[in-house]
């Protein structure tokens, strides 16, 4: 604190002075937790007077009771309150139990710490005798997981609308990735947290049938290990409105203790339902949490998309819907709208020149597309481009032997995945909802092709290069691999093709991949037919 004052001393009985002084006065004072452990305040440490310029005085004494008198009576009213976070605390820790009261009385604030960019509090949990279950858990019943499906859409609303509140206000280009990131791990878990079977080629896990597990804390655990650091990042921001009221700090609150307790296992069981969901949501988002999560935006959404890093293409001209087998065999022609129908819809065709030629006008679908990105996007660094092509080709013979239609029957019916990738790029429904036109993604070939392109942009330049996979032992020839391991598996998958403990079905996937795309760059036209053999 700068002052100016008239200071005089008693010398000898006598007042020397009075004499004008300027300098600067420094108190020194720590957090600690107020004495009903719902607040913190601020505890004098010491003072000291300093000249105008800053360098050191010698009048100790007269600095500690300039601070007794002047500063501290003007701080000691100071106070933060945390006792509304902590009861938002323990009404979330009580909405997550089902079965009894957890807590046996009220958090409070343990320790408070100063750091460089701010005050950090650990919460003290005291929690009830855990209630012992009777026998053995029974197993969940169909109408139960149809209610934890329906709290997955829940989850995944949740998580859309946080994760976009926190993008707004960062101005993080990087750290924004990475939420985008998490999102879309998480929604792919979701993905396949929903099937009943599992899926060889995408990881869909173990047959879920009548669990004996909840399929959502799981996933909103997994997803809270990722999401945690990127918020604690974001806390060294200037958030504005999210900041104050200590909204973010009692959203992290809130979500670690869930963490917490899920850790202790045993009778402490938690389960994640849907009222709990909002409840955590309205510790981020205060008035402005939805009433509900649900139903999931199936259309582009504009904030998404600008979250991606790309704009809504306009609308395409709509056109009349074939009627008959023979409209689908030749549709009308549209200069806006590109539809590919294969002669058999399978590409099962007895004669071999008829598969060539289909396979043929997929390729120069394929190869048209990727040309006219490569044009058009500056993103793409010079000595990676050659690169991106093959890339392109390789993901789509890989994840769809270059179909978008299996059925014999018109019309024809679009490949599908036990999760629900669809089209020729196999393209996940619920993991880019947002970004993405669902019902185009389907319709049209040549959208689905556009949009895997897009995707495989995205997760080379934004992850791959972002994250320095190009760096790592192989060099730019990493590139693809890394790309295409976060296209199959997430972004949290991107290095799994050079890691060691990788599990032995995902390395046949990504060696699979990379012989698809080094034949490819060696000869130009694949052996896509050979899919078809047998």
């Amino acid at each position: 604190v700068a002052f100016e004052a008239d200071l005089g001393t008693n010398l000898f009985g006598r007042c020397l002075g009075p004499k004008d002084a300027r300098g600067q006065l420094h108190v020194l004072l720590h957090p600690a937790v107020a004495s009903d452990e719902f607040a913190v305040v601020l505890e004098f440490v010491s003072a000291e007077l300093r000249r105008a310029d800053g360098t050191a005085g010698l009048l100790t004494r007269p600095a500690r009771i300039l601070a007794e008198r002047v500063v501290l009576p003007r701080l000691q009213d100071l106070r933060i309150d945390a006792s509304g976070p902590l009861e938002a605390v323990d009404d979330i820790i009580e909405t997550f139990d089902q079965t009894a009261p957890l807590l046996s009385e009220r958090s409070r604030l343990a320790v408070v710490m100063a750091q460089d960019d701010g005050v950090a509090a650990e919460i003290a949990l005291t929690l009830a005798d855990p209630v012992p279950e009777e026998g053995p858990t029974a197993p969940l019943s169909p109408a139960e997981l149809a209610e934890w499906s329906r709290i997955e859409d829940e989850l995944d609303g949740f998580l859309t609308t946080v994760t976009l509140k926190l993008a707004e206000a960062s101005a993080d280009e990087s750290l924004n990735l990475d939420l985008l990131g998490v999102l879309l791990d998480a929604r792919l878990a979701i993905a396949r947290a929903l099937v009943d079977t599992p899926d060889a080629e995408e990881g869909a896990g173990e047959t879920r049938g009548l669990m004996e597990e909840d399929p959502v804390r799981e996933l909103f655990i997994e997803t809270w290990d990722q999401l945690r650091p990127l918020v604690l990042a974001l806390q060294r921001e200037e958030l504005g409105e999210l900041a104050r009221g200590l909204h973010l700090a009692a959203f992290m609150a809130g979500a670690d203790a869930i963490a917490a307790l899920d850790a202790l296992g045993g009778d402490y069981d938690i389960e994640i339902s849907r009222d709990g969901i909002r409840r955590l949501a309205r510790l981020l988002l205060a008035e402005e949490a939805p009433a509900r999560f649900t139903p999931l935006l199936l259309g582009p959404d504009p904030a998404l998309r600008k979250l991606y890093g790309a704009d809504e293409p306009p609308p395409l001209p709509t056109v009349d819907p074939p009627t008959t087998w023979i409209d689908w065999l030749i549709p009308a022609a549209h200069a806006d709208v590109e539809v590919l129908y294969p002669p058999d819809w399978q590409l099962f065709v007895p004669g071999l020149s008829e598969r060539e030629a289909v396979l043929r006008q997929v390729h120069d679908l394929l190869e048209r597309k990727s040309n006219e990105h490569l044009a058009a996007s500056p993103r793409i660094p010079a000595e990676v481009r050659p690169l991106f092509q093959p890339l392109v080709m390789a993901t789509a013979w890989k994840e769809s032997c270059w179909r978008h239609y299996i059925t014999g029957e018109a019309p024809p019916e679009v490949i599908r995945s036990s999760i629900g990738a669809v089209g020729m790029m196999q393209i996940n429904g619920r993991v880019w909802r947002g970004i993405y036109d669902l019902d185009r993604l389907e319709r049209e070939i040549g959208y689905n092709a556009v949009a895997g392109i897009e995707i495989l942009e995205h997760y080379l330049v934004d992850y791959a290069l972002r994250r320095g996979e190009h760096l790592e032992p192989g060099g730019l020839e990493n590139l693809p691999r890394a790309t295409y391991a976060a296209y199959n598996g997430g972004p949290g998958q991107l290095s799994r093709y050079r890691r060691e403990n990788t599990r032995a079905r995902l390395k046949a996937i990504d060696r699979a991949f990379l012989e698809h795309f080094e034949r490819i760059r060696a000869q130009g036209w694949p052996e896509v037919a050979s899919c078809y053999a047998g």
